[in-house]
């Protein structure tokens, strides 16, 4: 697609890094933060019941561990691509 747009893909990445929050409150917080995109577009009528939805979903396929950690893992794609003149 960014060579139809003409640009030169430089670099293609994939990171991804250890996440452990220690609540449903941290999870809630790091959705509110990090999906700003996705929470700001939830009708403000069903915003609280979506997210404790969310992580409600989220904690069944995370559960905490013995510690009582939530562990997981985030990542995302790092795209380096300089504009072909």
């Amino acid at each position: 697609m960014l060579k139809s747009l003409g640009f030169c893909i430089n670099s293609v990445e994939v990171f991804s890094y250890p996440i452990n929050d220690r609540s449903k409150q941290e999870i809630k917080q790091r959705i509110e933060k990090n999906w700003i995109s996705l929470t700001s577009r939830i009708p403000p009528e069903i915003y609280d019941i979506f997210i404790d939805d969310l992580v409600n979903a989220y904690m069944e396929r995370n559960p905490p561990n013995q510690s009582g950690l939530i562990e997981s893992e985030e990542g995302w794609l790092e795209i380096q691509a300089t504009a072909i003149p």
